[in-house]
């Protein structure tokens, strides 16, 4: 029984660190970079910082997207306290959203929107 358990949890950190490292990178640079992940962007939603609505730093995406990432690997129940939070928040927050100062709006911040036809 050790020597299963021995062989099955080092290959499973291993697969895990990468995919919380790859999930992290993910909504950190789409976030940062396009203020949208691809899934935001087909439901028209955009994250931008709460205090102003200016598109978001890289730095304020990273501390989001880590939050939720490692929030939801690691601790237990805790999108179900995440979704919660959101529906309870009169500005619709999640606790990312909250940590990171930001928020999800329906209009894109100024230079980030979709090409405007002239």
């Amino acid at each position: 029984m050790r020597r299963v358990v021995g062989h099955t949890v080092a290959p499973y950190l291993i697969v895990l660190g990468f995919t919380i490292c790859l999930a992290v990178i993910y909504y950190w640079l789409l976030t940062g970079y396009w203020g949208t992940t691809i899934g935001k962007r087909s439901l028209g939603t955009w994250v931008v910082r709460a205090s102003d609505g200016a598109p978001v730093s890289l730095s304020a995406s990273f501390l989001r997207a880590v939050i939720f990432v490692l929030g939801g690997e690691v601790v237990p129940l805790f999108f179900v306290a995440d979704n919660v939070w959101l529906t309870t928040d009169p500005r619709r927050q999640c606790l990312h959203d909250k940590a990171a100062r930001t928020l999800v709006v329906r209009t894109a911040p100024p230079g980030r929107g979709p090409a405007q036809a002239s």
